[in-house]
């Protein structure tokens, strides 16, 4: 890695932090991109998720950039939604930032590379999953805790997980929505390896630059043909998930997760009715 490389700041339109909050670093053919708020974990704001689909979407037209690298700042990848901009921007069925992510990491037709360390909690689990390699220290503590507030899982992962890991495996991790450690996560098929934490970024960057060696054409169409079967299938699902969780979120069990988390006490279930809101019993499986 060049690191010499100029660093610029990426931000949605309507962002004007004074410390960006994505930041990306040309190297040849390579870019890498930053997500830049590690006094919070790196937690994903809505400007976040558009910028990063923005990034995304310009460098897969962008015939100079044959890979792209994702990673976090400071000690964690990241603790997925910060909670404090999600209330203030909830999830809606349809567009949304999360959903425009999600399509930008399905639609991306070059090779994504993310390199992990620390927390990576929520999205940050779920949106490895569209990643073709994933380097992760032997600190990393993965997590899909949307059960725990009162919510169901995101960016395509109820496919995507069975897919990769199978049923039991998935339901382990989905509805105890406990976390586990990297050596779990290789056992699942989440990462390609795992490594001391110095040793991630660097090795991230090599395969970025043995990637950019290759022919582009002959990897993208090898990329093509492995996701072939299950982009559409990825699609649907990550569509009914938006729909799930919208309604979710409406919940009194999502109200008083959120009151919870903000009060700093553990959520009382017991005391709300369960909710039946959300996609009809008839709806269309995912995919359809």
């Amino acid at each position: 890695m060049d690191s010499s490389a100029p660093e610029q700041a990426v931000q949605s339109r309507a962002a004007a932090a004074t410390e960006p909050e994505i930041t990306t670093v040309r190297s040849g053919s390579i870019l890498r991109a930053r997500m830049n708020r590690p006094a919070k974990k790196n937690a994903m704001t809505s400007a976040m998720y558009t910028a990063i689909a923005d990034l995304l979407n310009d460098a897969d037209k962008d015939d100079d950039i044959r890979v792209a690298v994702l990673h976090g700042a400071g000690d964690s990848f990241t603790a997925g939604n910060d909670l404090v901009d999600f209330q203030k921007n909830p999830l809606e069925a349809g567009d949304s930032p999360q959903a425009r992510f999600t399509e930008a990491l399905i639609n991306f037709s070059k090779p994504l590379i993310a390199a992990v360390h620390g927390a990576a909690v929520g999205s940050g689990t779920t949106m490895l999953l569209h990643f073709d390699f994933v380097y992760a220290a032997e600190n990393t503590k993965f997590q899909m805790p949307f059960v725990n507030l009162a919510l169901v899982p995101e960016l395509g992962s109820s496919y995507l997980l069975p897919a990769q890991a199978g049923h039991l495996a998935a339901t382990e991790v989905i509805l105890l929505g406990s976390p586990f450690d990297a050596r779990r996560a290789l056992e699942l098929g989440l990462v390609t390896r795992v490594l001391s934490e110095q040793d991630v970024l660097p090795t991230a960057m090599e395969t970025a630059q043995k990637l950019s060696e290759k022919p582009a054409g002959a990897l993208q169409a090898s990329k093509r043909l492995l996701k072939r079967a299950s982009r559409e299938l990825t699609a649907g699902a990550a569509k009914a998930e938006n729909q799930e969780f919208s309604a979710r979120l409406l919940s009194a069990d999502a109200k008083e997760a959120m009151t919870a988390f903000f009060e700093r006490r553990r959520p009382d279930f017991t005391k709300t009715k369960s909710s039946k809101a959300g996609l009809s019993k008839d709806a269309p499986p995912a995919g359809h």
